[in-house]
């Protein structure tokens, strides 16, 4: 016999079902990999490539620890333009731009597209050239690779250690696909657990929707500026 609970609460049963079903790959991305075992990337990843993936993250990691350690020779131009082409080669900025404005991209004009794709890309260099910048003897170590929540993707699980010892480390676990653009990272999770395309969709998507797409991208592009003058208000103090 079932429950009185089920025919209480079938309605909100039947309804939450294709809804769970139809954002199965949003509610997987919400869960950080699992620490303590180690799970290597599914069957679909050769290799080659989690070999390949870590030679991109390491690379990545290279150029963000000489970038800190010329932190006080350098200015903020030299490091973005020294960035530029390791972050571009790193990330599958297109299709990070596109995930970050959700279903909005599908209506967005050409012209409006490409201004994003091109905006976006420069805010992501601006951001690595403006927080990496002072060099305490930290690290970057690859822990390990993890099957990704959806075929064909995989985690590289990576952490920041610093000198300090009181100082825990930081995860920055990297969300790889291997797709027409070659091995590229599509996410990384911030500690271990905040996705930084979730924050910036939710972000994205509330100013498109409140103000529209124009001032959206006119947004951008001032926040491009404003970081560019040290105005980026995430930027480690430390």
């Amino acid at each position: 016999m079932r429950s009185v609970l089920f025919y209480k609460y079938k309605f909100y049963i039947w309804f939450l079902i294709p809804l769970l079903i139809w954002n199965y790959p949003n509610f997987v991305y919400a869960f950080p990999p699992t620490f303590g075992f180690k799970q290597i990337a599914d069957n679909t990843t050769t290799f080659k490539q989690r070999d390949d993936a870590n030679a991109i993250i390491n690379k990545l990691h290279e150029y963000l620890i000489e970038a800190m350690k010329k932190g006080k020779e350098e200015t903020f131009e030299q490091r973005r333009e020294k960035l530029d082409p390791v972050v571009r080669s790193t990330f599958d900025l297109d299709h990070m731009a596109q995930v970050s404005v959700g279903h909005y991209w599908g209506e967005m004009s050409n012209e409006n597209q490409k201004h994003l794709l091109d905006s976006f890309a420069k805010m992501s260099v601006a951001i690595y050239a403006s927080r990496f910048k002072k060099y305490k003897d930290q690290k970057f170590e690859i822990l390990e690779q993890q099957a990704g929540p959806e075929e064909g993707t995989f985690w590289v699980v990576s952490q920041l250690t610093f000198s300090n010892p009181n100082k825990d480390p930081v995860f920055l676990n990297y969300l790889m696909r291997d797709n027409t653009n070659g091995l590229k990272v599509i996410d990384v999770f911030l500690g271990g657990a905040i996705s930084e395309m979730a924050t910036k969709r939710a972000e994205y998507t509330s100013v498109i929707r409140t103000k529209g797409v124009d001032n959206f991208l006119k947004a951008l592009d001032q926040r491009i500026d404003d970081i560019a003058q040290g105005k980026d208000i995430n930027d480690n103090k430390d």
